[in-house]
């Protein structure tokens, strides 16, 4: 995500081809937008559906993938949260993220490593959510 909000194709496309035995990757940002999308397409699916009935089916997109309802419903969370990010505290210069800071912190300070919302010693969002 840049810093308007948007997703940031490039970006990912270049973290992509830095990762051990993916120096030959050449998917071209559109492709890997499309991919994303049938993959959130692909989990909502899984996501939506029982146990029972997760497996194959024909009309898949992405039909290789193997991925467990929990992976999906994992997957959709992100999705959401970095949906909601992007419309709710990147607007206005991030000041809703700027006023929240200290109760964040407040907030994270009691939870133990492993717990949802821990943030590790070191990692300030004043400086590193910005």
């Amino acid at each position: 995500m840049n810093n308007e909000g948007k997703p940031n194709w490039i970006e990912l496309r270049e973290r992509i081809t830095k990762e051990p035995d993916m120096e030959k990757f050449n998917k071209n940002i559109t492709e890997i937008e499309m991919f994303v999308d049938k993959l959130r397409i692909k989990c909502n699916q899984i996501a939506g559906k029982k146990k029972e009935e997760s497996k194959k089916s024909e009309s898949d997109e992405i039909p290789d993938l193997k991925l467990s309802s929990e992976d999906a419903q994992k997957f959709n969370k992100n999705y959401e949260l970095l949906f909601f990010i992007r419309r709710a505290i990147v607007p206005n210069k991030m000041s809703v993220l700027v006023s929240a800071v200290e109760e964040l912190k407040k907030a994270t300070a009691t939870l133990n490593e492993g717990e949802p919302g821990y943030v590790p010693e070191g990692y300030d969002p004043a400086i590193h959510d910005k």
